[in-house]
């Protein structure tokens, strides 16, 4: 959790305080380069996880192109997830998602340094956000959040994908061997999919994790009430 506290503060100060854009990228590379080796040491040891997210992390940082970008960001979603679910019982997790969507809420509509930090992640080029390119002329190195002119794309952040799989990966440590880690998962998938249609509908930046972290809440919820 510090580690996100970390990266928020990070961005904001490339942004805010003009803070060396080299110095915040490298340290956020290699934040995401051991989550990456956290995920990938699960399947073919620490040593080739190593070298794996070695060159992830090499990978993204001289092809910071969105596929490439979405790739490596998966990986450290999936590391991210694992780490905190495993360390959390599903009770906390679920608090971590209550008051990260409440804060992602006013970051978005009350403050609105959350659009600041996107555009400063944008800048930086880690793949801290999913983004889908909707026009081909897309330009991932001249691409902004809430800049005009450049060709739309849709963008999810990093961090609407690791709250819900948090869940979901405690619900699942707590629950080994059977089906109930899917109640969250499936209900995150829902929420995303109601904040696509919501952001179709209503054009602009919104707050993903009112959504996807609601969505993986009420999955749980039912879960608990079955």
């Amino acid at each position: 959790m510090l580690g996100l506290a970390l990266g928020t503060v990070l961005s904001l100060a490339v942004v805010r305080y003009g803070a060396s854009r080299r110095l915040v990228r490298g340290v956020m590379l290699v934040s995401l380069g051991a989550a990456q080796w956290f995920a990938l040491s699960a399947f073919v040891g620490p040593v080739a996880g190593a070298v794996a997210a070695a060159a992830g992390t090499v990978l993204v940082w001289r092809v910071p192109r969105p596929a490439v970008r979405n790739a490596v960001a998966v990986l450290g979603v999936a590391g991210g997830a694992a780490l905190f679910g495993a360390s959390l019982d599903p009770a906390y997790a679920a608090g971590a998602l209550v008051l990260a969507a409440g804060y992602d809420a006013y970051a978005v509509y009350g403050s609105g340094h959350m659009l600041d930090m996107a555009d400063a992640s944008a800048d930086l080029r880690v793949p801290s956000m999913f983004v889908a390119p909707t026009d081909d002329r897309y330009d991932d190195a001249r691409a902004t959040v809430t800049g005009e002119g450049t060709p739309a794309a849709t963008m999810l952040g990093a961090g609407d994908a690791l709250f819900p799989a948090l869940l979901t990966a405690s619900v699942g440590v707590a629950s080994p061997g059977s089906l109930a880690a899917a109640a969250p998962l499936f209900g995150s998938l829902i929420g995303l999919a109601a904040l696509q249609v919501f952001v179709h509908r209503v054009r602009g930046v919104h707050a993903g994790l009112p959504f996807v972290n609601g969505g993986a809440l009420v999955g749980w919820l039912a879960l608990l009430l079955a």
